[in-house]
């Protein structure tokens, strides 16, 4: 009976270590599964800030253009207003210093065209920087996603480390 009895003992310890080297496995691929979602979430973390001060930098940008087309827009009509006014200078007056004030301001009128369609390629730039901020916005998204599916399939890992408690 006693030579049963410590069969039946050593049975058991063997039993216990296997166990806990199942535990210690689990609770260390655990533990490194929360390093890689603290590592995850600093890095989202990271990409959220970033994409926020772009687009700050996207909205003070945007502000600047608009003033600077409002201000191309006054300069462009009191350009046309004086147009006007020299055409009618010229015709009273036909005289060759007229003309190339005239010409000047024409050279002048084409620049403030020219800076009209500058300024105009600048906020299609800026659109296609919202866009791809937008898109970074979706992939971050979907990058929580995963990461909340994580966290449930750690939460699992451990609700069942419990029950095997």
């Amino acid at each position: 009976e006693l030579k049963q009895l410590r069969t039946q003992l050593a049975k058991y310890a063997r039993h216990q270590e296997g166990e806990a080297s199942v535990k210690a496995r689990l609770q260390s691929e655990y533990n490194t599964m929360e390093k890689s979602m603290a590592q995850y979430r600093k890095q989202l973390d990271e990409e959220v800030a970033r994409r926020m001060e772009l687009e700050d930098r996207y909205n003070e940008m945007e502000s600047e253009l608009d003033h600077a087309k409002s201000h191309m827009e006054n300069v462009l009509n009191s350009h046309k207003v004086e147009m006007r006014e020299m055409r009618a200078r010229v015709k009273a007056d036909r005289t060759g210093e007229l003309e190339g004030e005239v010409t000047t301001l024409q050279d002048a009128l084409k620049k403030e065209k020219k800076a009209r369609l500058r300024s105009e390629q600048r906020k299609n730039e800026l659109q296609l920087v919202i866009e791809n901020l937008r898109r970074t916005d979706q992939a971050a998204e979907s990058e929580r996603i995963d990461c909340s599916v994580m966290q449930l399939r750690l939460d699992r890992r451990g609700e069942v480390s419990r029950i095997n408690q």
